[in-house]
């Protein structure tokens, strides 16, 4: 398995579509077109920021693009350094990058995993174990549900919740994906999920991992 490390990029800029992941990748290949290369398997998180209405994105001091690249590329996407970025008519610069190695932790998190014909809940969990098994992967995961959910019965929990489900658009077409939380895995696991991620869409944002935080 490959040695990947995380690249994070300081962004500048005022606001993005909160949907912006294809314009980003476009936005990427341009300068560096090696990412289009299957081998590289570079993982490109969306650019994080606070949610406003209109499914904006408003950037802040802590914005940052983060990439997940094979070790050995760490200087192939150097070019991005400094970079103009045009997502979707709005303007972004990248700056001097730092490096984050990957740590093995017990409970990883993503916020979008998405696996082909996996519309419902019930199909993406029977995948997700099945992907699980096919990367000898042992740990337990469970679907995301809404922080600040609220519950007809004042918090009894007899009402099902719903579950963090979000829709990106990919070459024009709705691409529906599910947050996903697993747990209780070991060291050696943990890496290889952090690494390899889970299910497709990798270059925008697909199955990649962080480590969970407390909610």
């Amino acid at each position: 398995m490959k040695t990947f490390v995380d690249m994070v990029f300081p962004v500048k800029g005022k606001e993005l579509a909160w949907d912006h992941s294809y314009s980003l990748f476009g936005s990427i290949s341009r300068i560096q077109p090696l990412i289009h290369q299957e081998k590289n398997a570079v993982g490109v998180f969306p650019v994080n920021g606070l949610a406003q209405g209109n499914r904006t994105l408003k950037l802040t001091p802590k914005s940052s693009l983060r990439l997940r690249v094979p070790q050995k590329q760490i200087a192939d996407f150097l070019c991005l350094m400094g970079s103009s970025l045009e997502l979707d008519g709005r303007r972004i610069r990248l700056g001097n990058p730092r490096i984050e190695p990957i740590k093995a932790t017990p409970r990883l998190f993503s916020p979008w995993v998405t696996l082909s014909e996996c519309e419902t809940i019930e199909t993406f969990l029977t995948r997700v174990g099945e992907e699980l098994e096919r990367l000898q992967i042992e740990a337990s995961y469970s679907p995301v549900a809404p922080l600040h959910q609220e519950s007809k019965d004042q918090g009894k929990g007899s009402r099902q919740p719903n579950f963090i489900r979000r829709t990106r658009q990919v070459k024009g077409q709705n691409i529906v994906g599910f947050a996903l939380l697993v747990e209780s895995l070991t060291a050696e696991d943990s890496m290889k999920l952090a690494c390899l991620g889970l299910g497709g869409r990798r270059h925008f944002g697909g199955g990649l991992f962080l480590p969970a935080r407390n909610r």
